[in-house]
Protein backbone atom coordinates (compact mmCIF):
# COMPACT_ATOMS: atom_id res chain seq x y z
CA UNK A 1 0.00 0.00 0.00
CA UNK A 2 1.33 3.41 -0.74
CA UNK A 3 0.91 6.18 1.58
CA UNK A 4 0.92 9.73 0.81
CA UNK A 5 3.57 12.25 2.92
CA UNK A 6 1.35 13.89 4.41
CA UNK A 7 -0.95 10.91 5.15
CA UNK A 8 1.87 9.39 7.10
CA UNK A 9 1.82 12.61 8.62
CA UNK A 10 -1.35 12.26 10.01
CA UNK A 11 -1.15 9.13 11.29
CA UNK A 12 1.99 9.33 13.33
CA UNK A 13 0.79 12.48 14.36
CA UNK A 14 -2.17 10.18 15.99
CA UNK A 15 0.15 7.44 16.70
CA UNK A 16 1.97 9.63 18.77
CA UNK A 17 -0.80 10.65 20.89
CA UNK A 18 -1.98 7.66 21.68
CA UNK A 19 1.48 6.20 22.54
CA UNK A 20 2.25 8.96 24.64
CA UNK A 21 -1.04 8.97 26.90
CA UNK A 22 -0.72 5.47 27.27
CA UNK A 23 2.86 5.87 28.53
CA UNK A 24 1.40 8.37 31.19
CA UNK A 25 -1.45 6.07 31.67
CA UNK A 26 0.85 3.13 32.56
CA UNK A 27 3.09 5.16 34.91
CA UNK A 28 0.21 6.41 36.95
CA UNK A 29 -1.05 3.63 37.27
CA UNK A 30 2.19 1.61 38.37
CA UNK A 31 2.53 4.60 40.74
CA UNK A 32 -0.73 4.19 41.91
CA UNK A 33 -0.76 -0.10 42.57
CA UNK A 34 2.52 0.32 44.22
CA UNK A 35 1.02 3.36 46.76
CA UNK A 36 -1.93 1.14 47.43
CA UNK A 37 0.41 -1.70 48.23
CA UNK A 38 2.48 -0.32 50.60
CA UNK A 39 0.13 2.23 52.40
CA UNK A 40 -2.90 0.24 52.53
CA UNK A 41 -2.36 -3.75 51.47
CA UNK A 42 0.47 -4.48 53.68
CA UNK A 43 -0.60 -2.76 56.53
CA UNK A 44 -3.73 -4.66 56.33
CA UNK A 45 -1.69 -7.88 56.03
CA UNK A 46 -2.30 -8.92 52.87
CA UNK A 47 0.47 -10.83 51.07
CA UNK A 48 0.82 -11.54 46.92
CA UNK A 49 2.39 -14.59 46.21
CA UNK A 50 5.49 -12.81 44.15
CA UNK A 51 6.86 -8.99 45.60
CA UNK A 52 5.74 -6.56 43.99
CA UNK A 53 8.68 -4.95 42.63
CA UNK A 54 8.10 -1.23 42.00
CA UNK A 55 11.24 -0.43 39.31
CA UNK A 56 10.85 -4.02 37.73
CA UNK A 57 6.88 -3.13 37.44
CA UNK A 58 7.37 0.00 35.65
CA UNK A 59 9.48 -1.03 32.97
CA UNK A 60 7.59 -4.06 32.49
CA UNK A 61 4.31 -1.92 32.23
CA UNK A 62 5.90 1.06 29.80
CA UNK A 63 7.62 -1.36 27.96
CA UNK A 64 4.04 -2.99 27.33
CA UNK A 65 2.29 -0.08 27.02
CA UNK A 66 4.36 1.09 24.34
CA UNK A 67 4.19 -2.29 22.48
CA UNK A 68 0.35 -2.33 22.78
CA UNK A 69 -0.01 1.25 21.86
CA UNK A 70 2.61 0.89 18.67
CA UNK A 71 0.46 -2.34 17.24
CA UNK A 72 -3.17 -1.06 18.19
CA UNK A 73 -2.39 2.29 17.34
CA UNK A 74 -0.89 1.38 13.94
CA UNK A 75 -3.60 -1.15 13.54
CA UNK A 76 -6.26 1.48 14.69
CA UNK A 77 -4.56 4.27 12.46
CA UNK A 78 -3.66 3.08 9.28
CA UNK A 79 -5.88 0.31 9.34
CA UNK A 80 -9.07 0.12 10.87
CA UNK A 81 -10.22 3.87 11.14
CA UNK A 82 -10.59 3.91 6.95
CA UNK A 83 -12.74 0.76 6.89
CA UNK A 84 -15.24 1.87 9.81
CA UNK A 85 -16.02 5.34 8.35
CA UNK A 86 -19.26 4.27 6.97
CA UNK A 87 -20.69 2.98 10.34
CA UNK A 88 -22.07 5.03 13.03
CA UNK A 89 -20.29 6.88 16.23
CA UNK A 90 -21.78 4.81 18.76
CA UNK A 91 -21.28 1.44 16.75
CA UNK A 92 -17.79 1.97 15.65
CA UNK A 93 -16.74 3.20 19.81
CA UNK A 94 -18.50 -0.22 20.77
CA UNK A 95 -16.67 -2.11 18.65
CA UNK A 96 -13.21 -0.46 19.12
CA UNK A 97 -13.55 -0.62 23.13
CA UNK A 98 -14.11 -4.42 22.93
CA UNK A 99 -11.94 -5.16 20.30
CA UNK A 100 -8.89 -3.22 22.28
CA UNK A 101 -10.05 -4.42 25.98
CA UNK A 102 -9.88 -8.32 24.50
CA UNK A 103 -6.47 -7.17 23.07
CA UNK A 104 -5.54 -5.04 26.64
CA UNK A 105 -6.37 -8.60 28.49
CA UNK A 106 -3.94 -10.14 26.43
CA UNK A 107 -1.17 -7.83 26.70
CA UNK A 108 -1.52 -7.86 30.51
CA UNK A 109 -1.40 -11.34 30.51
CA UNK A 110 1.47 -11.75 28.77
CA UNK A 111 3.26 -8.91 31.06
CA UNK A 112 1.98 -10.75 34.38
CA UNK A 113 4.52 -14.23 32.27
CA UNK A 114 7.67 -11.87 32.01
CA UNK A 115 6.96 -10.00 35.37
CA UNK A 116 6.67 -13.72 36.91
CA UNK A 117 9.91 -15.07 34.74
CA UNK A 118 12.06 -11.76 35.45
CA UNK A 119 11.11 -12.07 39.37
CA UNK A 120 11.29 -15.55 39.73
CA UNK A 121 14.50 -16.07 36.85
CA UNK A 122 12.75 -18.93 35.56
CA UNK A 123 11.36 -19.86 32.26
CA UNK A 124 7.95 -19.09 30.92
CA UNK A 125 6.50 -22.03 31.40
CA UNK A 126 8.09 -23.14 34.58
CA UNK A 127 5.17 -24.35 36.89
CA UNK A 128 6.45 -21.60 39.56
CA UNK A 129 5.67 -18.90 36.84
CA UNK A 130 2.78 -20.45 35.59
CA UNK A 131 1.02 -20.65 39.23
CA UNK A 132 2.02 -17.08 39.84
CA UNK A 133 0.28 -15.63 36.77
CA UNK A 134 -2.24 -17.83 37.10
CA UNK A 135 -2.43 -16.16 41.25
CA UNK A 136 -2.16 -12.53 39.16
CA UNK A 137 -5.49 -13.54 36.61
CA UNK A 138 -7.31 -14.23 39.82
CA UNK A 139 -6.24 -11.14 41.81
CA UNK A 140 -8.38 -7.61 42.61
CA UNK A 141 -4.66 -6.56 41.11
CA UNK A 142 -5.45 -7.53 37.73
CA UNK A 143 -9.42 -6.71 37.45
CA UNK A 144 -8.40 -2.89 38.64
CA UNK A 145 -5.55 -3.30 35.69
CA UNK A 146 -8.12 -4.27 33.62
CA UNK A 147 -10.33 -2.30 34.40
CA UNK A 148 -8.31 0.76 34.40
CA UNK A 149 -6.79 0.08 30.99
CA UNK A 150 -10.56 -0.21 29.72
CA UNK A 151 -11.37 3.25 31.05
CA UNK A 152 -7.91 4.02 29.03
CA UNK A 153 -8.96 2.96 25.63
CA UNK A 154 -12.80 4.14 25.98
CA UNK A 155 -11.74 7.57 26.64
CA UNK A 156 -9.12 6.80 24.12
CA UNK A 157 -11.34 6.08 21.29
CA UNK A 158 -13.96 8.29 22.13
CA UNK A 159 -11.27 11.43 21.83
CA UNK A 160 -10.30 9.93 17.97
CA UNK A 161 -13.65 9.48 17.10
CA UNK A 162 -14.94 12.88 18.96
CA UNK A 163 -11.64 14.37 16.46
CA UNK A 164 -12.83 12.99 13.37
CA UNK A 165 -16.28 14.17 14.11
CA UNK A 166 -15.05 17.93 14.60
CA UNK A 167 -12.81 17.58 11.84
CA UNK A 168 -9.02 17.68 11.41
CA UNK A 169 -7.34 20.14 14.27
CA UNK A 170 -10.94 21.27 15.72
CA UNK A 171 -10.60 19.76 18.74
CA UNK A 172 -7.18 20.70 19.97
CA UNK A 173 -8.62 24.41 18.75
CA UNK A 174 -11.14 24.03 21.18
CA UNK A 175 -9.49 22.94 23.90
CA UNK A 176 -6.71 25.54 23.11
CA UNK A 177 -9.25 28.25 23.03
CA UNK A 178 -7.47 29.16 20.30
CA UNK A 179 -10.41 30.88 18.52
CA UNK A 180 -12.76 31.59 22.11
CA UNK A 181 -12.02 35.83 20.98
CA UNK A 182 -12.31 36.60 17.42
CA UNK A 183 -8.82 36.43 15.51
CA UNK A 184 -8.24 37.22 11.80
CA UNK A 185 -5.88 35.30 10.05
CA UNK A 186 -5.00 35.18 5.81
CA UNK A 187 -6.78 31.85 4.64
CA UNK A 188 -7.21 29.92 1.53
CA UNK A 189 -10.79 28.92 0.70
CA UNK A 190 -12.05 26.81 -1.64
CA UNK A 191 -15.63 26.14 -2.34
CA UNK A 192 -16.47 22.62 -4.51
CA UNK A 193 -19.60 21.93 -5.83
CA UNK A 194 -21.37 19.03 -7.38
CA UNK A 195 -22.45 19.66 -11.05
CA UNK A 196 -25.80 18.81 -12.34
CA UNK A 197 -26.58 17.95 -8.14
CA UNK A 198 -30.69 18.77 -9.03
CA UNK A 199 -31.22 16.74 -12.06
CA UNK A 200 -29.32 13.84 -9.67
CA UNK A 201 -31.37 14.16 -7.05
CA UNK A 202 -34.75 13.83 -9.23
CA UNK A 203 -33.08 10.83 -10.83
CA UNK A 204 -31.96 8.78 -7.45
CA UNK A 205 -34.81 10.04 -4.94
CA UNK A 206 -34.15 11.28 -1.49
CA UNK A 207 -32.73 8.12 -0.07
CA UNK A 208 -30.25 7.28 -2.97
CA UNK A 209 -29.42 10.80 -3.29
CA UNK A 210 -28.50 10.67 0.24
CA UNK A 211 -26.65 8.04 -0.06
CA UNK A 212 -24.38 8.81 -2.91
CA UNK A 213 -23.61 12.08 -1.51
CA UNK A 214 -22.31 10.12 1.63
CA UNK A 215 -20.01 8.13 -0.77
CA UNK A 216 -19.48 10.72 -2.73
CA UNK A 217 -17.90 13.08 0.69
CA UNK A 218 -15.64 9.99 1.37
CA UNK A 219 -14.39 9.67 -1.23
CA UNK A 220 -13.44 12.96 -1.40
CA UNK A 221 -12.27 13.39 2.39
CA UNK A 222 -8.37 11.60 1.61
CA UNK A 223 -7.01 13.85 -0.83
CA UNK A 224 -8.30 17.05 1.18
CA UNK A 225 -6.71 15.96 4.04
CA UNK A 226 -3.47 14.97 2.50
CA UNK A 227 -3.45 18.37 0.57
CA UNK A 228 -2.90 19.77 4.37
CA UNK A 229 -6.74 21.17 3.77
CA UNK A 230 -9.38 21.34 6.37
CA UNK A 231 -12.64 20.51 5.74
CA UNK A 232 -14.88 23.46 6.92
CA UNK A 233 -18.51 22.86 6.51
CA UNK A 234 -20.43 20.61 4.43
CA UNK A 235 -23.53 22.89 2.59
CA UNK A 236 -25.52 20.29 0.64
CA UNK A 237 -23.88 19.25 -2.45
CA UNK A 238 -20.96 21.31 -1.65
CA UNK A 239 -17.98 21.40 0.27
CA UNK A 240 -15.98 24.21 1.54
CA UNK A 241 -12.48 23.60 2.40
CA UNK A 242 -9.37 25.55 4.21
CA UNK A 243 -6.26 26.06 4.20
CA UNK A 244 -4.01 27.93 6.72
CA UNK A 245 -1.92 30.02 4.09
CA UNK A 246 1.38 28.08 4.61
CA UNK A 247 -0.02 24.82 3.97
CA UNK A 248 -2.67 26.21 1.13
CA UNK A 249 0.72 27.93 -0.60
CA UNK A 250 3.20 25.05 0.25
CA UNK A 251 3.66 22.47 -2.81
CA UNK A 252 0.56 24.06 -4.21
CA UNK A 253 -1.83 22.13 -2.04
CA UNK A 254 -4.84 24.15 -2.52
CA UNK A 255 -4.45 23.37 -6.59
CA UNK A 256 -3.61 19.95 -6.13
CA UNK A 257 -6.56 19.00 -3.79
CA UNK A 258 -9.07 19.27 -6.72
CA UNK A 259 -7.22 17.13 -8.80
CA UNK A 260 -6.38 14.90 -6.43
CA UNK A 261 -10.17 14.80 -5.51
CA UNK A 262 -10.29 14.38 -9.33
CA UNK A 263 -8.26 11.41 -9.37
CA UNK A 264 -9.59 9.87 -6.76
CA UNK A 265 -13.82 9.63 -7.61
CA UNK A 266 -12.54 8.74 -11.24
CA UNK A 267 -10.41 5.56 -9.94
CA UNK A 268 -13.71 4.91 -8.16
CA UNK A 269 -15.97 5.84 -11.01
CA UNK A 270 -17.09 2.30 -11.91
CA UNK A 271 -18.39 1.95 -8.44
CA UNK A 272 -20.63 5.22 -9.13
CA UNK A 273 -21.80 3.52 -12.60
CA UNK A 274 -22.89 0.34 -11.27
CA UNK A 275 -24.89 1.95 -8.73
CA UNK A 276 -25.73 5.28 -10.04
CA UNK A 277 -25.58 5.03 -13.36
CA UNK A 278 -23.15 7.92 -13.98
CA UNK A 279 -19.61 9.58 -12.66
CA UNK A 280 -19.79 12.59 -10.30
CA UNK A 281 -18.42 15.59 -11.76
CA UNK A 282 -17.86 19.41 -9.63
CA UNK A 283 -16.54 22.39 -10.22
CA UNK A 284 -14.33 24.34 -7.71
CA UNK A 285 -13.35 28.21 -7.19
CA UNK A 286 -10.49 29.17 -4.92
CA UNK A 287 -9.53 32.81 -3.29
CA UNK A 288 -6.91 34.07 -1.07
CA UNK A 289 -7.53 36.50 1.82
CA UNK A 290 -8.42 37.91 5.50
CA UNK A 291 -11.17 36.37 7.60
CA UNK A 292 -12.31 36.43 10.81
CA UNK A 293 -12.65 33.14 13.16
CA UNK A 294 -14.48 32.84 16.18
CA UNK A 295 -16.22 30.26 18.68
CA UNK A 296 -20.30 31.11 18.08
CA UNK A 297 -23.20 29.65 19.58
CA UNK A 298 -24.08 28.74 23.30
CA UNK A 299 -26.10 25.34 22.90
CA UNK A 300 -24.10 24.16 19.39
CA UNK A 301 -20.99 26.14 19.51
CA UNK A 302 -19.07 26.08 15.95
CA UNK A 303 -15.65 28.10 14.91
CA UNK A 304 -17.18 29.98 11.90
CA UNK A 305 -14.95 31.84 9.58
CA UNK A 306 -16.22 35.12 7.69
CA UNK A 307 -15.44 37.36 5.83
CA UNK A 308 -14.97 39.04 1.90
CA UNK A 309 -12.93 35.96 0.92
CA UNK A 310 -15.60 32.97 1.43
CA UNK A 311 -18.31 35.27 -0.25
CA UNK A 312 -15.83 35.92 -3.32
CA UNK A 313 -14.93 32.50 -3.76
CA UNK A 314 -18.74 30.92 -3.44
CA UNK A 315 -19.24 33.49 -6.01
CA UNK A 316 -16.66 32.47 -8.04
CA UNK A 317 -17.00 28.88 -8.18
CA UNK A 318 -20.93 30.10 -9.64
CA UNK A 319 -18.77 31.23 -12.73
CA UNK A 320 -17.58 27.92 -13.73
CA UNK A 321 -20.59 26.91 -15.72
CA UNK A 322 -20.61 29.48 -17.63
CA UNK A 323 -17.12 29.84 -18.59
CA UNK A 324 -17.41 26.48 -19.06
CA UNK A 325 -14.28 25.11 -16.76
CA UNK A 326 -13.94 23.04 -14.07
CA UNK A 327 -11.94 25.29 -11.42
CA UNK A 328 -11.47 28.97 -11.26
CA UNK A 329 -9.01 30.86 -9.63
CA UNK A 330 -8.51 34.70 -8.12
CA UNK A 331 -5.52 36.71 -9.36
CA UNK A 332 -5.09 37.15 -5.75
CA UNK A 333 -4.17 33.35 -5.30
CA UNK A 334 -2.77 33.01 -8.40
CA UNK A 335 0.35 35.81 -8.24
CA UNK A 336 1.08 33.66 -5.00
CA UNK A 337 1.70 30.35 -6.50
CA UNK A 338 4.25 28.96 -7.71
CA UNK A 339 2.89 26.89 -10.50
CA UNK A 340 4.44 23.38 -11.12
CA UNK A 341 5.20 22.17 -14.42
CA UNK A 342 1.63 20.30 -14.59
CA UNK A 343 -0.42 22.85 -14.20
CA UNK A 344 -1.52 26.09 -16.43
CA UNK A 345 -3.15 29.23 -15.67
CA UNK A 346 -5.73 30.52 -18.82
CA UNK A 347 -6.69 34.39 -18.09
CA UNK A 348 -10.43 33.96 -18.14
CA UNK A 349 -10.13 38.07 -17.48
CA UNK A 350 -11.92 40.69 -15.27
CA UNK A 351 -15.60 39.24 -14.10
CA UNK A 352 -18.00 41.19 -12.24
CA UNK A 353 -19.18 38.82 -9.18
CA UNK A 354 -22.17 39.30 -8.07
CA UNK A 355 -22.66 41.18 -4.55
CA UNK A 356 -19.47 43.05 -6.24
CA UNK A 357 -18.77 46.47 -7.36
CA UNK A 358 -14.79 45.89 -8.25
CA UNK A 359 -14.50 43.57 -10.92
CA UNK A 360 -12.54 40.09 -10.30
CA UNK A 361 -9.83 38.91 -12.73
CA UNK A 362 -10.17 35.23 -12.78
CA UNK A 363 -8.14 32.46 -14.45
CA UNK A 364 -9.21 28.84 -14.98
CA UNK A 365 -6.00 26.41 -13.79
CA UNK A 366 -6.04 23.26 -16.07
CA UNK A 367 -3.23 20.32 -15.96
CA UNK A 368 -1.23 20.51 -19.00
Amino acid sequence: MKFNPVQLRINFSRLSIISIFWWFAAVYFVSSEYFNIVHFAKPLGINYKVEYNFSKQLFITMLFAFIAAFLLGAFEVFYLRDRLRKFSFGFILFLKSCFYIISMFLFITAASFLYQTIFTNKSFFDPRVIEGVKHHLFSELFFNQLISWSVVIIITNFVLQVSDKFGQGVLLNYLSGKYHEPKEEERVFMFLDLKSSTTIAEQLGHNKYFQFINEYFNDMTDPILFSRGEIYQYVGDEIVVSWQIKNGLADNNCINCFFKIKEAVENVGYKYKAKYGFVPEFKAGIHIGKAVAGEVGVIKKEIVFSGDVLNTAARIQTKCNEYGVKLLASEDLIAKLNFAPDYKAVEIGEVTLRGKQSPTRLYSIEKK
